[in-house]
This record gives structure tokens, sequence and C-alpha cells, in this order.
């Protein structure tokens, strides 16, 4: 599957690539949200992984995300 493919289930994303993730998130998100409303989204995913917590996932992207 290639960037923007459609997926079928939730198990299609655990294998995506970080930047397939983050996009796929900041469109489901934000895409009706300003250009400042979609960084505050992806700041929040980047906040979140520096702070390495399990409750939020650990410390990467696709932890978060998903």
């Amino acid at each position: 599957m290639g960037y923007g493919d459609p997926l079928n289930s939730t198990n299609d994303l655990k294998d995506r690539s970080q930047t397939d993730l983050i996009a796929r998130m900041l469109y489901s998100e934000a895409r009706g949200e300003s250009d400042q409303g979609r960084r505050g989204c992806g700041y929040v995913v980047r906040n979140r992984m520096a702070k390495n917590s399990s409750e939020f996932g650990g410390n990467s992207y696709s932890g978060v995300i998903l």
C-alpha cells in the first residue's frame, strides 16, 4: 500500500511509516482547521511523544497515534 491508499481496517495502520501515520492523523483530526489548528494538533502528538509516558503511548509517533 502506498501513501494515501484507503485502509480496510485499523490493523492496516500497524505497519505504516511514521510520516504516513502523522499525515493520516492530521487529515482525520484537523482537516477543517486553519494552519494554526493543524499545527496545534501536530504539537499535541509531538509533546505527548516527548513526555515518553505509557499513558500517551510511549516515545514513538506510532505509539502515541495508535
